[in-house]
């Protein structure tokens, strides 16, 4: 019997069921919550044979396919949702040096050693908008979520109370449960809010970041944090410096004409005339060639 369900409706596309709770039996009573279920029972002999019953509705995620957890929130609660990488999006690892410098896949090799030993802590990308920080993120995470390794979570910039409001710890712990033997990254794009200098608006929501990285609560939620800014890491919070919080930063640069003509060399595309280039306007702008080859697409949802 069904006893209690909540259905909300954002404007846009179906309605969604957020919360049931089923009676089945007098001391039975099964929970559903953002795609989580608990049962409570009398006794182990009823949670047994329901979980025997329900066993046959699970349907097994193909191993083969990488997602990444899309976070929502209705009614104070937050869910996720699983989203398919887009394959077309991904940049190979040969293709590293050319997109971000000679530097880049030696500094990457290190940060993610770092990253590996750590449980908690902080990374910050920081460059002008079209340098290609979140198409490198995406390709990223394609490729560790495709490992089995580690579960990533995009949170858009509307929902970041998820992250930084101790109201949100329970949904944490319940992802913890749910994600036992890999490394849980959240990834934040245009984060300067959350990380530039705090003042009476900004404080409780800088220092609860600060927290969830490198403080009380970090070593119980387990979170790794690696956020994108468009602003020079001089303006962010000086805390977010401190010893031990920071894993890794990586300043993504324009790419000078020799860079940017080899790169458009190699994937077919003829440039303008100008001192350097964004990956925005070398494989979106007026530039590329009738004939060049499919780019990579930026940014993370797209």
């Amino acid at each position: 019997m069904l006893m209690r369900s909540e259905i909300g409706w954002n404007g846009k596309g179906p309605q969604q069921v957020y919360r049931l709770l089923f009676r089945l039996e007098p001391d039975l009573f099964v929970y559903i919550e953002a795609g989580e279920l608990a049962v409570y029972a009398g006794n182990r002999e009823q949670i047994a044979g329901l979980r025997h019953c329900l066993l046959r509705y699970v349907v097994k995620e193909v191993e083969d396919s990488p997602k990444f957890m899309l976070i929502n929130v209705h009614a104070g609660s937050a869910y996720v949702t699983l989203v398919q990488f887009d394959h077309g999006a991904r940049i190979r690892a040969e293709d590293l040096a050319l997109f971000y410098g000679e530097d880049f896949p030696g500094w990457e090799r290190l940060w993610l050693e770092r990253m590996s030993r750590r449980g908690t802590g902080l990374s910050i990308l920081s460059g002008p908008t079209g340098t290609g920080k979140t198409t490198y993120l995406r390709s990223l995470a394609e490729r560790l979520a495709g490992m089995n390794t580690h579960c990533f979570y995009y949170i858009p910039t509307s929902f970041a109370a998820v992250l930084t409001s101790p109201e949100y710890v329970s949904f944490w712990v319940t992802q913890n449960q749910c994600q036992k033997n890999r490394q849980k990254v959240v990834i934040l794009e245009e984060a300067e809010d959350l990380l530039l200098k705090r003042n009476e608006s900004s404080c409780n929501k800088v220092s609860n970041l600060l927290n969830v990285t490198d403080g009380f609560l970090s070593n119980q939620l387990r979170i790794q944090v690696i956020a994108t800014v468009n602003c020079p890491f001089e303006e962010l919070d000086p805390a977010i410096a401190r010893p031990g919080r920071l894993i890794g930063y990586r300043h993504f640069r324009r790419l000078n004409r020799p860079e940017a003509g080899l790169l458009a060399s190699m994937k077919g595309i003829t440039l303008q005339n100008q001192p350097d280039y964004s990956l925005a306007e070398i494989f979106c702008g007026d530039a590329i060639s009738p004939g060049a080859s499919p780019s990579p697409r930026f940014g993370f949802a797209q």
